[in-house]
């Protein structure tokens, strides 16, 4: 709710499978003053809406990351400013929505990404980046442990419609 915003998360706040996190249209959530990741995130198991409207957007800025698992989202309307998403093992919409100066703006892992009308901007090392899924298992041979990486075929599903990469 936009009335007792802005929303200054300092800590990671976990937000259980049972549960769900909606917020709404004006609504700014943000880190310390002046203190640019904070260690303030959020961690979204439930289902996650983020719905502004185009003359009211939500902004979401100087936080590390909004995690995405296990879960559904729909971003609607929002600005991710010096903050990412991370879409794990998750459907994640993204309408309308601008992510600009972070150093990833959207990572997926295993994930299904939509992301209509939005624009991906100036973001440092990746605008979009699709994480390979890796797993390491404990192989026991001539009698001491050895890795071996084993590759994991789900991988991300990424569709844009109407959207932009914009780097300088």
């Amino acid at each position: 709710d936009k009335d007792g915003s802005p929303y200054v998360i300092d800590e990671p706040i976990r937000i259980a499978s049972t549960s769900s996190l909606t917020i709404k249209q004006g609504t700014t959530v943000t880190s310390v003053e002046g203190k640019l990741h904070s260690g303030g995130y959020i961690w979204s198991e439930g289902s996650l809406r983020i719905l502004g409207i185009k003359d009211d957007p939500v902004i979401y800025s100087n936080l590390s990351t909004l995690f995405i698992a296990n879960t559904d989202a729909l971003i609607r309307y929002a600005i991710f400013a010096t903050t990412s998403i991370s879409s794990i093992k998750s459907t994640t919409t993204v309408e309308y929505s601008t992510f600009k100066n972070a150093n990833y703006a959207i990572a997926t892992k295993n994930s299904r990404l939509t992301i209509s009308t939005s624009t991906l901007d100036n973001n440092g090392i990746h605008s979009l980046y699709s994480i390979r899924d890796y797993t390491l298992p404990r192989l026991y041979e001539s009698g001491g442990p050895s890795d071996q990486y084993v590759e994991d075929s789900k991988q991300s599903l990424i569709t844009m419609h109407g959207s932009g990469i914009i780097t300088d």
